[in-house]
């Protein structure tokens, strides 16, 4: 396809490269790739500074909170018995499709470490479920 200019664009992909040639100039530039910046994938994306600041304000933010409730930790609040069984089958549950989706989005993007961040979730997800097994049934 030729340009305006006389500029020669030759596209292999839609979001892959896009090889250059000037025509009629002598230079020819069709070694050269200009790569677009297209990110097929959120995991494959580099933070922003803004999203680094952020990240850092909220984990000071969290620090500080346990630093102020920390003192209250010895206080025993009432006892629910179906509270743990509760929050541990949403936590499995949770943790499961966790899993499920960055398995598969490991198998897209062919990323070693979502594969490992996947087998994580999944490691969590069945320690969790083995742990609600231990609770007895209260009649």
């Amino acid at each position: 396809m030729t340009g305006l200019g006389g500029v020669e664009l030759a596209t292999t992909d839609a979001f892959k490269a896009t090889k250059i040639s000037i025509l009629g100039s002598g230079a020819d530039l069709t070694d050269y790739t200009v790569v677009d910046k297209f990110e097929s994938s959120i995991a494959t994306m580099k933070p922003t500074v803004r999203q680094r600041r952020l990240t850092l304000v909220l984990a000071a933010v969290l620090l500080i909170t346990t630093g102020i409730l920390a003192p209250f930790g010895a206080i025993q609040l009432q006892r629910i018995d179906g509270f743990i069984p509760a929050i541990e089958s949403a936590i499995t549950i949770s943790d499961f499709f966790t899993a499920v989706l960055l398995f598969s989005q490991a198998k897209i993007v062919g990323s070693r470490g979502l594969l490992l961040l996947a087998s994580g979730y999944l490691f969590s997800a069945l320690m969790v479920f083995a742990h609600l097994l231990t609770f007895p049934k209260h009649d």
